[in-house]
């Protein structure tokens, strides 16, 4: 009897401890997985910013924010709006800097393609400190980004849009029109450098012929004889001055005559004077109708002289600038560069060449043809297998059936370790009475032994 009281005063006790303490222990680890999917902090503020995006590509409400590719917050709200979408984010701690010239792209990475948002500055902040937080009322938008600010995002590259463009550039590929065009290009193209070829050689032997033949020289002396035109109309002028001071030598020459005949000393020079009258008159006439001819010709001497400077002028600006090319060209630095471009022409004629017969080798089409079939089905079942990724990963029903799931999970599990514990507590409820009985005497077997003594003693 003292053995079945004390098992019923003390396992009680020992159940109610042990069931209060497994109560405590699943409500902490429930209230933590609470906390850990709402991504709750203790003793944490955090703000709140809006991105807007042109297409936000899978996103939704607890799609990681990273900075520099480290998490520092979490998609709330997801909006759509006329000119976009908006997301709201909320960052944490409230103390976090991130400057407002940032570049925010909705990026996907992994096999399954998941949407993140990463944030990446583009400057940094003012060496002199940042005095405002981004909670204060008074926080200065233009450097950093502010509770409640917002900004615009770059879309992220959609997987189905590749797809979808490599499609059509497969498609465009082995169009047979598009195929027949590029091989007339290379066709025309192979012809055109044949023909720069052709031209290039006959330069470089029209350049040698016309070194050997010392044409160059010649024109250089030509020009060089141009360049004595403005002397010549100089002596024409001064040709045109001296016959205009002939009429007054013709009549100085007759007046000495006059005095010499006056004198009487020269008499019998009489024939020898009329004679010389005679050509001085013919001189004197001479000279006057030169004059007379001047006279009427000035204004057209004078436009012929002035045109034939300006000529001379050009023709010394042209041998100017015919200089440098006529030294390169007695340097043969231009045949040698000729040279030079027809055997890089040769080169690339016979590569376009190759290039055209391998084009044109129906083994070749047949195999490109291939090719192309063998991408577009790769990129058809690439498509598919993302299409159900997305159904199964984007889908918000299942997301609550797994939450589910792992608080099922966990109650299972503290259930389990409420058996295991009572079980243990069990044993050693059974193993503690049966050490009890083990001491305690006996009182049933002790009656007969007294009983059996007494009729001794008698």
């Amino acid at each position: 009897m003292e053995a079945g009281g004390s098992q019923r005063g003390i396992s009680p006790t020992l159940r109610q401890s042990g069931i209060g303490l497994m109560l405590l222990a699943s409500g902490g680890i429930l209230i933590w997985f609470i906390a850990w999917l709402s991504n709750f902090s203790f003793g944490g503020r955090s703000y709140r910013v809006t991105f807007l995006f042109p297409n936000v590509g899978g996103m939704m409400v607890g799609t990681r924010v990273g900075y520099r590719g480290v998490r520092i917050g979490q998609v709330t709200a997801i909006t759509p709006e006329p000119e976009g979408v908006a997301v709201e984010v909320e960052i944490s701690p409230a103390d976090r800097l991130i400057p407002s010239n940032s570049l925010i792209e909705a990026i996907q990475s992994g096999l399954v393609g998941e949407t993140t948002i990463d944030i990446t500055p583009l400057q940094a902040l003012p060496v002199g400190g940042i005095k405002e937080p981004p909670l204060s009322p008074n926080c200065n938008g233009e450097v950093i980004i502010c509770n409640g600010s917002r900004l615009q995002g770059q879309s992220a590259l959609n997987v189905n849009t590749l797809i979808r463009s490599l499609l059509r550039i497969s498609n465009l590929v082995s169009d047979p029109d598009m195929v027949a065009g590029f091989r007339s290009f290379t066709q025309r193209a192979a012809n055109a450098l044949g023909g720069l070829d052709r031209f290039s050689g006959e330069a470089t032997t029209a350049l040698s012929e016309v070194r050997r033949s010392g044409t160059l020289g010649k024109l250089n002396s030509g020009m060089r004889s141009l360049e004595s035109l403005p002397q010549v109309s100089g002596s024409l002028d001064r040709l045109s001055s001296d016959l205009s001071g002939v009429g007054g030598l013709s009549q100085e020459a007759t007046t000495l005559l006059r005095s010499l005949q006056g004198s009487g000393g020269l008499r019998n020079l009489d024939a020898t004077l009329v004679e010389a009258r005679k050509t001085l008159l013919l001189v004197g006439q001479t000279t006057e109708e030169l004059r007379v001819f001047l006279a009427a010709n000035q204004n057209r001497l004078i436009a012929t002289l002035d045109s034939i400077k300006t000529t001379s002028d050009r023709l010394q600006t042209t041998l100017a600038a015919l200089d440098p090319i006529l030294t390169q060209v007695q340097k043969s630095q231009i045949i040698e560069n000729l040279n030079t471009i027809s055997a890089n022409a040769v080169k690339l004629s016979e590569n376009l060449g190759n290039f055209t017969a391998y084009l044109s080798d129906p083994a070749t089409v047949v195999t490109l043809q291939q090719l192309l079939d063998s991408s577009r089905a790769a990129f058809v079942n690439l498509q598919k297998i993302t299409s159900d990724v997305d159904e199964i990963t984007g889908n918000p029903q299942l997301r609550q059936e797994i939450i589910r799931l792992i608080q099922g999970l966990s109650r299972l599990v503290s259930s389990s370790e409420q058996l295991q514990q009572e079980f243990a507590q069990g044993q050693a409820m059974t193993r503690m009475a049966a050490q009890i009985a083990t001491i305690a005497p006996n009182p049933a077997a002790n009656t007969p032994e007294k009983d059996a003594k007494k009729p001794e003693s008698k």
